[in-house]
């Protein structure tokens, strides 16, 4: 979506239109999912939780799906490391 936007606002506005906000803040809320998601993931490792995202607190679909992605990959990412031998001393 945002990459169909943002062709359109550079062809029909000037730079430092106002416009131009909106998919910035767009793609920084979806950054903010995503960082979400990788420390929930890793969190849910570390308390032995299961594997099922909490999703209640984006509410919006490309937020939860950034949210989702993040968290399977912090998910994967602790589990990974919980599971790797102590490094020796």
């Amino acid at each position: 979506m945002l990459a169909e936007v943002e062709p359109l606002l550079k062809r029909n506005l000037s730079a430092g239109h106002i416009a131009f906000a909106v998919p910035a803040f767009e793609r920084a809320l979806n950054a903010q999912a995503e960082g979400d998601g990788v420390f929930q993931g890793e969190m849910s490792v570390l308390q032995d939780l299961d594997r099922r995202a909490p999703m209640g607190r984006w509410a919006a679909a490309a937020d939860r799906a950034a949210f989702a992605h993040g968290y399977r990959d912090g998910y994967e990412q602790a589990l990974a490391e919980s599971s790797m031998p102590e490094p020796a001393q």
